[in-house]
């Protein structure tokens, strides 16, 4: 609540969890059916595109670079 999305980019993982990544840097993952958002990754560079690899593992195209994310807990 309160937050401005800016949607860049947006991704499905394979147990229908949504990654959202967003101008601002950010990257949200989504339980849409709970209405869950929990803050995955901050300060990139405007991302504009994510690609899910596997459930932990993401890549993100961000204005300089591709940068692959990894959660590692």
């Amino acid at each position: 609540q309160g937050v401005s999305l800016e949607v860049g980019g947006l991704a499905v993982r394979g147990d229908g969890r949504v990654f959202v990544c967003t101008r601002r840097g950010e990257v949200w993952l989504a339980d849409l059916a709970t209405r869950e958002w929990k803050l995955f990754a901050s300060g990139l560079h405007e991302p504009l595109g994510i690609l899910v690899e596997n459930d932990h593992q993401i890549l993100v195209a961000q204005r300089p670079e591709l940068t692959r994310l990894k959660d590692t807990n």
